[in-house]
């Protein structure tokens, strides 16, 4: 959380985001709405994988959409801090090496 808000207020305080903003269209700024996109991405999940009579069962009455949509937003918060948070343990060392590392090719001779 203290991310989330160090790097909104980072943004807000940036004149370069201000010119950036100001030229965005509403629906790219839609599409960069990460977490409206895993929200979305949550529901369909919720709604096509798991199955009516065991959430009936866990809840102990006929689950609404707005149970599905109570999960999914959870989901989705929770995906957003952990992601959050994950990202704070890795070094950049680490990362820098994950994505940019040399790997030799696997038919390669040693």
């Amino acid at each position: 959380m203290v991310a989330a808000l160090g790097t909104a207020a980072y943004v807000l305080a940036s004149t370069g985001f201000w010119t950036l903003a100001g030229h965005m269209t509403w629906p790219r700024l839609l599409g960069l709405t990460l977490y409206l996109g895993l929200l979305a991405f949550s529901m369909i999940g919720a709604f096509s994988l798991i199955p009516q009579g065991a959430l009936e069962g866990e809840l102990g009455r006929n689950p609404s959409a707005g149970d599905c949509l109570q999960l999914a937003w959870l989901a989705a918060s929770l995906a957003t801090l952990a992601g959050a948070l994950s990202s704070l343990i890795e070094s950049d060392l680490a990362v820098r090496e994950a994505a940019y590392g040399h790997r030799p090719s696997e038919g390669a001779a040693d």
